[in-house]
C-alpha cells in the first residue's frame, strides 16, 4: 500500500450539504476499495485564478490516504462522470506520515478531552479569562514629563547642523555647478 493525495475542487454554488455528500463520496470510495483516509483537509471556498466551466470560485478539499493502486483508476473514473467536480489532481504523497497523523490527532482532540486528560494528569487548566493580561504602560503623571524649550529637533542637538556651524563663521559655499561641456560633431577638427 502507497500514500496518496488527492486534491479536487467542487462547485461551490451548491448547498454545503451537497457539498459534504461529494467529500464523502470521495471518503466511501476510498474506504470502500480498501483504502485508508490518514488526513481529511477541507480547506473550504477559495476564488479560482481564472474561471472554470464559468466559475470563478470553487470549494476545495484534500484528502491524504492509504491504498493500493488500482484504487487510482476507480478514484479517477468517479472524478469524470461526476459533474460536480470542476479538478482533481491525485499524486503519490511524499511528506512525514507521522506529522501528518500527529496535526490530524491534535486538530480532532476536543475541548472536554483535554479537560479530561488535564484531570488525569493532575494539572489545573486555567480558563480563558484568566490567562496573563498583558502589563499595561505606566501611567506618567504631566507634572513629572519634562519640557522642551529649544525648538530644534533632538537630532540636531545632538549631531549639530553643519550648515549653520559654517554660516556663522562665514565660509558658505555655493552648491557645485554642473562643468561646461562642448560637443564635437565628426566634421570639426580636434
Amino acid at each position: 500500500m502507497r500514500l496518496y493525495e488527492t486534491t479536487f475542487i467542487v462547485n461551490s454554488q451548491a448547498d454545503d450539504a451537497s457539498l459534504d455528500r461529494q467529500v464523502k463520496a470521495i471518503s466511501d470510495l476510498i474506504s470502500n476499495n480498501g483504502g485508508r483516509i490518514i488526513s481529511e483537509d477541507r480547506i473550504g471556498t477559495r476564488r479560482l485564478a481564472y474561471q472554470i466551466k464559468g466559475l470563478s470560485q470553487g470549494y476545495y478539499t484534500s484528502i491524504i490516504f492509504e491504498g493500493a493502486t488500482t484504487l487510482l483508476p476507480i478514484l479517477d473514473r468517479h472524478y469524470r462522470l461526476e459533474e460536480p467536480y470542476i479538478r482533481y489532481l491525485t499524486i503519490l504523497y511524499e511528506g512525514d506520515v507521522a506529522v501528518v497523523k500527529e496535526e490530524a490527532e491534535t486538530t480532532a482532540e476536543k475541548p472536554e478531552e483535554k479537560q479530561v486528560i488535564a484531570e488525569v494528569a493532575g494539572v489545573e487548566e486555567k480558563p480563558e479569562e484568566a490567562l496573563e493580561q498583558p502589563a499595561e504602560a505606566p501611567v506618567v503623571d504631566a507634572a513629572e514629563e519634562p519640557v522642551v524649550t529649544e525648538t530644534a529637533s533632538p537630532i540636531e542637538n545632538l549631531v549639530g547642523a553643519p550648515e549653520e556651524e559654517e554660516a556663522e563663521k562665514g565660509e558658505v559655499e555655493p552648491p557645485p555647478q554642473e562643468p561646461d561641456v562642448t560637443r564635437f560633431d565628426d566634421d570639426d577638427e580636434l
